[in-house]
């Protein structure tokens, strides 16, 4: 049976009950998932979810990070999520892969604003501190901030289309000091995460000015042009626009070109020469270990002098999504969950002494780096690192008949108050389904509120692994004390 629409086109029945728009396309999304995954939607391509059972490693990054750079003596900043196309073409370079590739813009409604998400920290702080006026307060200013990327990239082990990353950075002082201070501080947040297999790699790669940088170009130019047949497609719009990325290409081809290519570290003017030696010098009596490579230059446009890398020597495996178990258990691999083909980096940075100039500023020395959490995630798995969990209840309380429950319900807000993390099951009745969801979460001690105990103004403590029970007094006064002891005697 089929009717006509007003414009003279027959519509079907199953047509008409078709649904349309936005959740026409949902549901086919989800009927082209495999079988055994059946939620309508699911997070998109390239981002996860942060459940549950991965917070503690976060949150032991997070703290630490806070903790390490509030006592190098950072401020934290925090930038809009979007930011004006032109800032980040102006600053990383319009041939960089990050503005001709992985930029997500959106628009608002009208159609006639065009905003693109961050793909980095640096562009947007700088922004920042021109807009604020930063420039008049006591220089350098040191920022760190801990946020959100988004980058369209191709889902791999290490790499996502939304990404966490946590840096620094020192706007107003060109110290090579500075620069050291930047990479300790980098290396002391991995290595207060327990990491050890990660080596640092440094290079300097100049100013831009005639005697230095422009120099070297030319003659990487003409060794590039002399070898153009090997080098791939991408090295070949490279060599027209910015040779220097020739050198930060992965592909085998082009890596054979640069082997015979002159080193950078050779060509440098006096002054920068004098800066890189400094650097190194200062990082040796820090006693960080470092790895010169002259072919390092990093993929963005705006670095000068100090570049480095800190790369993990172990292959990263998998990614949050399907990692953290859950409802992902058991499923079939997503392609992040590949091995790493190439060290992944952990934390990168550098100089960037023409930023602020290139954005309206006055000429400003600065440097950075930032640093990958979901990266340093794996790599902490990857090295057995276990995160502790600090949401885990220390007292759980059990409670039998409704005045025991009463009770109970009162005194799991008496002990919150006095700063213990109690867990309770009020929504079940009996005794032992209680004292189950106690024992997985892992709850070391627990507190037993029966009809009687209420009547009697106790209760009964009982360690979860031994067994072994004793009555309390259920006035707070003289239960706290009790608990702290015995909780400090478990932590000991």
């Amino acid at each position: 049976m089929a009717n006509h629409s007003p414009g003279g086109k027959t519509v079907t029945a199953e047509q008409k009950a078709k649904p349309k728009g936005y959740q026409a396309r949902a549901e086919a999304e989800a009927e082209a998932l495999p079988p055994e995954i059946h939620p309508l939607y699911r997070a998109p391509r390239g981002m996860h979810d942060i459940l549950p059972v991965d917070q503690p490693y976060w949150e032991v990054i997070h703290d630490l990070v806070r903790q390490t750079a509030v006592s190098f003596g950072y401020q934290r900043i925090e930038t809009p999520a979007a930011e004006l196309p032109g800032l980040f073409e102006r600053s990383l370079g319009g041939t960089s892969d990050v503005v001709a590739k992985e930029l997500f813009f959106i628009r608002d409604r009208t159609g006639k604003e065009k905003l693109a998400l961050r793909p980095e920290g640096t562009a947007g702080i700088v922004r920042a501190y021109l807009d604020h006026g930063m420039h008049t307060l006591p220089q350098p200013v040191k920022l760190w901030y801990f946020s959100p990327m988004f980058r369209h990239d191709r889902p791999q082990a290490g790499r996502y289309r939304q990404f966490w990353q946590f840096g620094v950075e020192v706007i107003g002082e060109a110290d090579p000091l500075i620069d050291a201070q930047v990479i300790h501080l980098a290396y002391e947040i991995l290595r207060g995460l327990q990491l050890e297999q990660f080596r640092i790699e440094i290079n300097s790669i100049g100013h831009q000015g005639p005697n230095c940088r422009q120099a070297y170009v030319a003659l990487l130019k003409t060794h590039a042009q002399t070898h153009r047949a090997k080098l791939c497609h991408d090295c070949k719009e490279r060599l027209k626009r910015n040779p220097l990325r020739i050198l930060d290409c992965k592909e085998e081809k082009c890596q054979l070109v640069v082997n015979t290519a002159p080193k950078l570290s050779e060509h440098l003017c006096g002054i920068c020469a004098v800066h890189y030696r400094d650097l190194l010098s200062l990082l040796r009596d820090l006693q960080i270990p470092v790895k010169e490579n002259p072919r390092l230059v990093r993929g963005i446009d705006y670095y000068t002098r100090t570049v480095f890398e800190m790369l993990s020597t172990t292959r990263l495996q998998g990614n949050p999504e399907t990692r953290s178990g859950g409802g992902n258990a058991g499923k079939k691999p997503h392609p992040a969950t590949e091995l790493s083909s190439t060290p992944l980096a952990l934390a990168a940075g550098g100089r960037y002494d023409g930023l602020v100039e290139l954005l309206g500023g006055a000429p400003t020395p600065a440097v950075g780096f930032a640093a990958g959490v979901e990266r340093i995630l794996l790599a902490m798995r990857a090295e057995g690192v276990e995160a502790d969990r600090t949401d885990t209840p220390e007292v759980f309380l059990v409670h039998l008949g409704d005045l025991g429950r009463k009770r109970a319900l009162l005194l799991f807000d008496e002990l919150r108050r006095s700063g213990f993390r109690v867990g309770e099951a009020f929504h079940k009745s009996g005794i032992k389904a209680q004292l189950r969801v106690a024992d997985r979460l892992r709850t070391p001690w627990v507190l037993i509120l029966g009809q009687k105990e209420a009547l009697d103004n106790t209760l009964i403590l009982r360690n979860m692994e031994s067994g072994v029970q004793e009555t309390l007094d259920l006035n707070l006064d003289a239960l706290v004390p009790v608990l702290k002891k015995r909780l400090r005697h478990e932590g000991s």
